[in-house]
């Protein structure tokens, strides 16, 4: 009778484990179709441009690449003198009367 009842227990968990495979199998085979849909942009397949998301570039593809923008570090800056280095220096003006007034 123990052997009879260990038997039937061990093929409920057969057929439990088989099912449980089953539904995997199925949500594999499901994530592979919409990973597939997902991932197709003009370049890899049929679709037009225009039907592509907008997405912002991913920071692998920012890489920077060769050598950095701007001047040298070791360069001592410049600036432009501008117009008040060639202007005269400003003196106070006294108003005085004229003669012809």
């Amino acid at each position: 009778m123990k052997q009879q009842q260990q038997i039937a227990q061990q093929e409920r968990l057969i057929e439990e484990q088989q099912k449980q495979i089953e539904a995997q199998q199925q949500e594999k085979k499901l994530k592979e179709e919409q990973d597939k849909l997902t991932n197709r942009t003009s370049q890899n397949s049929s679709v037009p441009p225009s039907s592509d998301q907008l997405k912002k570039p991913s920071d692998e593809n920012k890489r920077k690449k060769g050598k950095k923008r701007g001047p040298r570090h070791d360069q001592q800056g410049k600036t432009r003198c501008g117009i008040w280095n060639s202007c005269p220096p400003i003196e106070p003006y006294q108003v005085t009367k004229s003669q012809n007034c």
